[in-house]
C-alpha cells in the first residue's frame, strides 16, 4: 500500500514483546491469527506508492506490529532503515528493538553523561548487552554488568567491553 513496503525476510529477531503478544499478553493485542516478529531485515520486493526512501533490492531492517516470521513481510517504510554496510541480516533483524530501547532509556530517560558509573541490570540479555555497549563504547561510561551465568558474562565482557561483572549468584550478598 502506499507508503509501504515489501521485504522478503532473511532474519528475524524474536524479543519479550513477541512472546507476550503469542500469549495474548501485549499491550498492543494482534488481530488472530497473526504472524509474529516485530523486528526483521531482509530486501525490499516491492514499493508502494508515497514511499520514496526505498527501491526495489535494497537491504533494511524493519520493525512492524508482526510479520517478520514469514517469508515476505509488509511494513511501513517510515519503520524502516537500510542495513548499515556491516551488518549482516541477523545483526540487522537483532538490532532496533534493543538498541532503540536502550538508547531511550539512556539518553532519553536518565541522560546519560560520560562521567555515570551504569550498573546493568540482565546485562547478559539483548537489551541489556544494548545497554552496556552504548554505554561503554558510545558514551564511555563506566559500566558494571550484571547477570547470572559466567559464560553470559563473559560475551557481555567481550562485546560490550564493560568495566566490571558481577554474577549475582556467586558474588556475595552485601
Amino acid at each position: 500500500g502506499p507508503g509501504e513496503v515489501e521485504i522478503a525476510v532473511r532474519a528475524c529477531g524474536l524479543n519479550m514483546p513477541d512472546l507476550l503478544q503469542l500469549a495474548d499478553r501485549y499491550q498492543h493485542r494482534a488481530d488472530f491469527p497473526f504472524t509474529p516478529g516485530l523486528e526483521f531485515a531482509g530486501v525490499v520486493t516491492r514499493v508502494g506508492s508515497d514511499c520514496a526512501d526505498f527501491r526495489v533490492g535494497d537491504h533494511v531492517m524493519a520493525q512492524a506490529r508482526g510479520g517478520g516470521l514469514a517469508t515476505s513481510a509488509i511494513a511501513k517504510g517510515a519503520d524502516c532503515v537500510r542495513l548499515p554496510p556491516n551488518f549482516d541480516f541477523a545483526q540487522g533483524a537483532a538490532f532496533r528493538v534493543g538498541f532503540e530501547t536502550a538508547y531511550h532509556a539512556l539518553v532519553e530517560r536518565a541522560n546519560i553523561q560520560p562521567t555515570d558509573i551504569v550498573l546493568v541490570s540482565g546485562a547478559t540479555g539483548g537489551m541489556g548487552l544494548a545497554a552496556a555497549q552504548l554505554a561503554k563504547q558510545v558514551f564511555g561510561c563506566t559500566v558494571i554488568a550484571l547477570g547470572g551465568a559466567d559464560d553470559k558474562l563473559q560475551v557481555v565482557r567481550k562485546v560490550a567491553q564493560v568495566d566490571h561483572v558481577i554474577n549475582y549468584t556467586t558474588s556475595p550478598v552485601f
